[in-house]
């Protein structure tokens, strides 16, 4: 028995993605540019100007070596058209010296098949 090549399953990889978007009624009119990110002297301004809600996830990057996502990772919902500032102390790995914050944000829905999440984005956020 032959093992498919590296073309073959990446196709393959591809082609799930797509399909469990479409049977998921995802949109190609959603960027994942909808949350943006602008630092301020209380934290991180959050804006999200999608017409969902979205799950958010920000991180100091000196904290990424140790941190480990397990089964789920901590987040927080950005309601749809929704601005909220995160205070520097709130997040994840934040320490005085740290400069660089990476913010990934996604959506969970409900599909027929069951929950899903769909990766939308992620920056970095400079202090």
């Amino acid at each position: 028995m032959s093992l498919p090549s590296g073309r073959s399953i990446s196709r393959l990889i591809a082609l799930t993605i797509l399909l469990a978007s479409v049977a998921c009624g995802a949109s190609a009119t959603e960027p994942g540019t909808a949350v943006t990110a602008t630092p301020s002297a209380a934290g991180i301004v959050l804006s999200n100007r999608s017409d969902f809600p979205v799950d958010l996830f920000i991180i100091g990057e000196g904290a990424l070596a140790v941190w480990d996502t397990g089964p789920c990772f901590p987040g927080s919902l950005l309601p749809a058209h929704g601005t909220q500032t995160v205070p520097w102390s709130a997040i994840f790995g934040y320490t005085p010296s740290e400069t660089r914050y990476h913010l990934t944000w996604w959506r969970d829905k409900l599909c027929a098949s069951g929950p899903a999440s769909e990766f939308r984005g992620g920056t970095v956020v400079i202090r």
